[in-house]
């Protein structure tokens, strides 16, 4: 994690090229899963599972 401040929470890939945002909310529409996934897209597929 990068940054852990207000409504979000930060977070990198390893390559320490692309972040993402990720909202603290209990639940997180598939949508945003979706687009959290694309701006990851160096980190090895079937990382989320």
């Amino acid at each position: 994690m990068l940054r852990d401040t207000g409504s979000h929470e930060v977070w990198g890939c390893p390559c320490e090229k692309h972040i993402a945002a990720l909202p603290r909310h209990r639940t997180i529409s598939a949508y945003v899963v979706k687009k959290i996934i694309e701006q990851l897209e160096c980190l090895p597929r079937g990382w989320l599972e």
